[in-house]
């Protein structure tokens, strides 16, 4: 710890504030030597910062080179400290923990005569005596390492940089930061988990945003306080017309116009321009890398996406929507069950009616380590509150194979539950054709959004909704005897998305003829229709839809 310096001297060096806008040089943006001084956000950060804080944010704004300084500064001016960073993967820890390096070796740099003197005194009384493995030492025993997981020590400071893409590309090492690395901080110590948001609706990164949004206006010490930095408040995202026409795409203008309802906000001209102009590069994702609200960043396409262009092209049309049941058309539900029985594993069921040409989702219900009378009654519940009977059940192709320690397969048990008319749909040659049926029918779907969006907490877990699974369905690449491959990886999202796959397997095999539009619904227009004894309700005269109480969709 810095001592035997004047006191005019020590009070300065004791304000932290003042340290840290001018003790400590960086590299800016431009490879330039600069003096560290905080803008708008990381100011905001300063003043609002927590115990253990989630932070929320846009690219390049400077929350992990200033959590860095503080890192830094935590180590210089307190004895016996430890500050640690985990990064995704070892060389971006690293420059992170090359950061505070540089700032330490520059402490008494003459380029700046009014702080050079203090940061000489800073040095010789606390000289840097380890620099080596990913961690630095000093000699009033703090010391600040850096790694892509837990150290094995209790910090007194953590920042953990890119949390999202960590809890989205290694889930077990996500699982090990949450169970290992944040227990080791003790309550009264400080957390600094920052990231852009990956992996759609599910995952720590997900659960940690939810639970910091959750906190109430008087946390305590071991409530995540949520932080987030939007694009629209970023001075250096906007981009002058300089008499130029500020031409909008009109997939954006929605998007400004919801903006402005959503974050209260009126953006420039300048701003649009910017926006128009970066959108519009290769491999840039707007809602992950600069989201304007949360919600915007949370449902962001997932990398690699399976149903990406479908969902953002069914959102744009509007045909995520709020919407009520069509009590005159039967309801149907389609599942995915877990190959050794529903009560071991998640299960997930989709509601879904058939209007005319289109596929109305109207409810989602998922769940893990249920019995078949739970399911069952989960539906006869729904059954009531739509005042309508389901009219059939398809399973996976599992649904007649599993049998329990009863011999009874998962279609006996639930028929045995109560559900009448419980159908199994056959295996499909090649999930990859499965795949892309539903990417052709998907076109043709309104979700409502209020049903669909409804996630399930299963202790500390969070189970994506029915929207949060199709969306946040994936593939990955993986190489296998030789052999590189796309698969679908198989998460807490696929269950959905596989549950939804029931339904189109069972529309290419004719199995939902006489229930959907298929080579038994020929005749269109006004009014019902009976098929087999179930009634359809078919289209308008003038192409739309009434689907519950004078709500239209417009074809």
């Amino acid at each position: 710890m810095v001592s035997k310096i004047d006191d005019p001297i020590a009070a300065v060096l004791a304000n932290r504030h003042w340290r840290l806008n001018n003790l400590y040089w960086i590299v800016d943006a431009h490879g330039q030597k600069v003096k560290f001084k905080m803008n708008w956000a990381q100011e905001e950060f300063y003043a609002r910062m927590w115990w253990l804080n989630c932070v929320l944010k846009v690219r390049k704004i400077g929350i992990s080179t200033f959590s860095s300084i503080l890192a830094l500064d935590t180590c210089l001016f307190n004895s016996d400290k430890t500050a640690g960073v985990i990064d995704l993967t070892e060389d971006d820890a690293k420059k992170k923990l090359s950061i505070a390096r540089y700032a330490y070796e520059h402490l008494d740099d003459p380029d700046d005569q009014k702080t050079c003197t203090l940061g000489g005194w800073v040095k010789k009384g606390n000289p840097l005596i380890t620099d080596a493995k990913g961690e630095l030492g000093w000699a009033n025993g703090s010391r600040m390492w850096a790694g892509i997981t837990f150290r094995g020590s209790s910090p007194n400071l953590l920042h953990v940089s890119e949390l999202g893409a960590i809890a989205e590309r290694f889930p077990d090492r996500a699982k090990e930061i949450a169970a290992g690395s944040f227990n080791s901080v003790q309550t009264g110590n400080v957390i600094i988990a920052e990231s852009t948001h990956e992996g759609g609706r599910y995952g720590l990164n997900y659960e940690l945003i939810r639970a910091a949004q959750a906190t109430g206006s008087n946390p305590t010490a071991m409530d995540w306080r949520f932080h987030f930095f939007p694009w629209w408040r970023e001075p250096q995202y906007t981009l002058p017309l300089d008499g130029r026409e500020l031409a909008v795409p009109v997939s954006l203008h929605g998007y400004f116009d919801r903006l402005q309802v959503e974050a209260s906000v009126t953006l420039t001209p300048a701003q649009k321009h910017w926006y128009v102009k970066k959108a519009a590069m290769p491999d840039v994702d707007m809602a992950r890398q600069y989201p304007g609200t949360p919600e915007e960043a949370l449902a962001a396409q997932v990398a690699g996406a399976i149903y990406g262009k479908e969902m953002a092209m069914l959102r744009n049309q509007g045909r995520v929507c709020d919407f009520g049941v069509e009590t005159r058309t039967p309801l149907f539900t389609f599942w995915d069950i877990a190959a050794s029985g529903p009560k071991s594993d998640y299960v997930g069921i989709w509601f879904l009616q058939f209007v005319g040409r289109d596929f109305l989702a109207v409810d989602f219900i998922t769940g893990q380590g249920e019995t078949a009378a739970h399911y069952a009654g989960r539906i006869l519940e729904k059954e009531r509150e739509f005042g309508i009977h389901c009219a059939a059940h398809f399973l996976p192709h599992d649904g007649d194979s599993y049998k329990d320690m009863s011999g009874k397969t998962s279609k006996q048990m639930l028929e045995d539950a109560g559900l009448r008319n419980v159908k199994v749909v056959p295996i499909t040659p090649s999930l990859w054709a499965s795949i892309q049926t539903l990417r052709a029918l998907l076109p043709r779907f309104y979700f409502n959004a209020k049903n669909c969006n409804v996630e399930v907490k299963i202790g500390k877990r969070i189970l994506p909704s029915g929207l949060g699974c199709i969306e946040g369905y994936h593939s990955k690449i993986e190489a296998n005897g030789g052999k590189v491959a796309e698969v679908p990886v198989h998460d807490a999202a696929s269950h959905g998305a596989d549950a939804l796959r029931t339904f189109s397997e069972a529309y290419a095999l004719g199995m939902l003829d006489g229930y959907a539009e298929s080579g038994l619904l020929v005749q269109e227009g006004a009014g019902e229709h009976t098929l087999n004894g179930i009634r359809a309700w078919g289209r308008g005269e003038e192409g739309s839809l009434t689907v519950n109480k004078g709500s239209r969709f417009t074809r």
